[in-house]
């Protein structure tokens, strides 16, 4: 008999991979603030070194960075317009003190092409460094925070009208800090900074430009809005099956049995385990048993009713959620299941595979009439679950329904 798969696995692997998209959907509506705080600065301030050093303040505190700067090109040199570390972005939010930590006039001036924000502003590309002090393009003055400790750095062109005319620089101190997500969200902020500050310059002389300017921002605007949509997608969908993911389900299924408690009406839970799922893996590679999670899927999506909540808890685990349905009924849909598994394309190399799963059945019961919701949800899924773990004990391939003292089985 081969081991059954630890649930407690499968919801550690799903609660970690459901942390990091909270992560990152958090750090996407952090980054939308900062967009929309450096649109609200475009008509509260006359200095272009104030506009700057505010706008890195909305950055530096929304995306939680060490130091932020902006450099400008002045010929063949860039010199610092405005540079903040989060304690003094804090200070000035909060309307006390600000204690710049260096003169921008004085030290930080530097030829273009040399250092990393030198090679960002000569070659119009982004730069990241993983490791600043291993890192040959790193020069010991481009320390901005003057003696601060540092890791990592982010510098990214600042262009107008297709020509760079300064960089925004983002620093860390711990190594390795910044990512893909990273370089996208600052390459979003530094278009929207760019498009301000090149605004804030003409603003005096040429009023008829302030509209395409407007656009840009707007267009940075929606581009954040589309990755804020993208990630909320990813948060609810498993994104192999196409199916809703663990979460989602847990989220949306309590509803569904407070409406079933409310009006008196059946519901029935069915938990679907693939059979052998880990001998596939093992025999044929994973990428063989994506395949065949993804037709399972397909079967199981197309067999349900248009009200039915389906999702993939992990794994080659599967949760149904069946309204106005009494276990007689979930039983039906589970032979049509069991019918079609067989039938589907092969996916096998080398041979024909009958393709089997088990399935745990419980109903909602009035004596769980008065359990809060999230409760009962609970309750269902670890009798379904037991009830699942009675077929494969039984050998698989087979449907039980969960009573205190079972009898009786589908048969093969």
């Amino acid at each position: 008999m081969m081991p059954r798969l630890d649930i407690r696995q499968i919801d550690a692997a799903q609660q970690l991979s459901a942390a990091e998209l909270r992560a990152r959907f958090v750090s996407l509506v952090d980054m939308l603030s900062a967009l929309r705080g450096l649109l609200a600065l475009q008509d509260t301030l006359t200095s272009e070194a104030h506009l700057a050093q505010a706008a890195l303040s909305q950055l530096v505190v929304h995306q939680h960075l060490d130091y932020c700067s902006v450099f400008l090109r002045d010929g063949n040199e860039l010199r610092c317009l405005a540079g903040t570390g989060f304690d003094e972005a804090v200070s000035e939010i909060l309307g006390r003190p600000l204690v710049q930590r260096a003169d921008p006039d004085s030290a930080h001036r530097f030829r273009v092409g040399e250092g990393v924000m030198g090679l960002a502003c000569s070659t119009g590309r982004l730069q990241r460094v993983a490791q600043c002090l291993d890192d040959w393009r790193f020069k010991t003055f481009e320390d901005p925070g003057a003696g601060q400790p540092i890791g990592s750095l982010l510098a990214v062109p600042l262009r107008d009208q297709g020509q760079v005319f300064g960089v925004l620089n983002a620093s860390h101190p711990e190594t390795g800090f910044f990512d893909a997500w990273h370089e996208h969200a600052l390459s979003l902020f530094a278009a929207a900074l760019a498009q301000l500050l090149a605004w804030h310059r003409l603003r005096s002389n040429l009023d008829q430009r302030v509209a395409a300017r407007t656009d840009a921002l707007e267009l940075a605007l929606q581009e954040a809005d589309r990755l804020r949509q993208r990630f909320e997608h990813l948060s609810t969908v498993d994104e192999l099956t196409g199916l809703h993911n663990r979460r989602h389900f847990f989220s949306e299924a309590p509803r569904e049995v407070a409406n079933a408690q409310r009006d008196g009406s059946p519901l029935t839970l069915v938990v679907v385990d693939i059979d052998h799922f880990k001998r596939v893996n093992d025999t044929w590679g994973h990428d063989t048993g994506d395949k065949l999670l993804q037709q399972v899927a397909g079967a199981l999506e197309t067999t349900l009713r248009g009200g039915d909540l389906c999702a993939r808890l992990g794994g080659e685990e599967f949760i149904l959620l069946l309204s106005n349905t009494e276990p007689s009924g979930a039983v039906q849909l589970v032979e049509r299941i069991r019918a079609r598994l067989p039938a589907l394309p092969q996916v096998i190399p080398g041979g024909p595979r009958r393709l089997t799963a088990s399935f745990g059945i419980v109903a909602l019961h009035p004596g769980m009439a008065r359990l809060p919701p999230g409760d009962v949800l609970d309750l269902l899924y670890a009798q379904a679950d037991k009830a699942l773990y009675q077929c494969k004990a039984a050998g698989r391939n087979r449907w039980a329904v969960f009573q205190p003292n079972p009898e009786g089985r589908a048969p093969l």
